[in-house]
């Protein structure tokens, strides 16, 4: 239901000046901190390069959005606590993450959409779905696809870690043991304790 209201308040004037309230807040961002993190990941090139290293099976004459768009988007939706792909429907158009994923925040071009991102996210695309429901390998694919996508992740982690120092290491120890054993001893039995890996690093990973 309409009301009348004030659309500006003055309180008082101070001097030449009035100090004067409105409800036009404007475009106003919560999330700003995330801004000097991508500047880093950027620097270090980090979601671009798993972007070109992660399969796309969509057919690319209808992609709007790239691999790296999508991946940072929802890197960092659950970066800034939104973990829930739906989450895009209210923050495609959100200036701070079109900002942070390269979009002039006043383009007419939003984000993608929460569906676009969960298809994504799962390694679901639309040619899955028109297959009949006896049919539809859904569930063994995405659990592949996501599998294949670990592989990667881990495959890339060391080569992170190496880029990031002045001096590659030599090998890299991966200690697996799951237990807790700050200050306690180690105990003797080999059952118990898992000894370290030591990976050797040649010029590539």
């Amino acid at each position: 239901m309409a009301t009348d209201r004030s659309q500006q308040l003055t309180f008082w004037e101070l001097g030449p000046q009035q100090v004067t309230v409105d409800f036009a807040g404007g475009r106003v961002v919560t999330d700003a901190g995330l801004l000097p993190l991508r500047l880093l990941d950027k620097q270090l090139g980090v979601l671009r390069t798993i972007a070109q290293r992660l399969p796309d099976p969509r057919a690319q004459k209808f992609v709007t959005h790239t691999r790296e768009a999508l991946l940072t988007q929802e890197v960092y939706q659950i970066l800034a606590g939104y973990p829930d792909g739906n989450d895009a429907q209210q923050l495609r158009n959100d200036p701070l993450f079109q900002t942070l994923v390269d979009v002039p925040p006043d383009a007419e071009q939003p984000l993608a959409s929460g569906s676009t991102l969960n298809r994504f996210h799962h390694a679901y695309t639309r040619r899955q779905a028109e297959l009949p429901l006896a049919e539809r390998p859904v569930l063994g694919e995405m659990d592949a696809a996501l599998t294949q996508r670990l592989l990667i992740l881990n495959d890339y982690l060391p080569e992170l870690f190496i880029n990031t120092r002045r001096t590659p290491p030599a090998f890299v120890i991966l200690d697996v043991d799951p237990t807790e054993r700050v200050g306690r001893p180690r105990p003797s039995s080999s059952s118990m304790w898992t000894p370290p890996m030591i990976r050797r690093m040649d010029n590539k990973c």
